[in-house]
């Protein structure tokens, strides 16, 4: 096989992808929500879910930022002049 047809099978693969995601997204949300109980208990859920994804994606950014600095400065060296005289 030839790229470009890998090409096409990694766009059509993605396209099918998003496709499905989109079926069952909305197949999870035409389900029943539950007693009132449940759906106290899902807010609570949905709460501490919430809490954690906030920390977690502050932290990947923190360490997306120092990585990608230390990255920068790497790549601002000369090391082409590196060991002569």
């Amino acid at each position: 096989m030839n790229y470009t047809t890998w090409i096409y099978i990694g766009i059509v693969g993605g396209v099918i992808s998003i496709g499905v995601a989109i079926y069952l997204y909305f197949w999870v949300m035409r389900q029943n929500k539950g007693s009132e109980k449940a759906q106290e208990v899902s807010s609570w859920i949905r709460s501490g879910a919430n809490t954690y994804l906030r920390r977690l994606y502050t932290a990947l950014a923190i360490l997306a930022v120092i990585i990608g600095v230390i990255i920068a400065l790497i790549f601002s060296f000369n090391f082409e002049n590196i060991g002569t005289t």
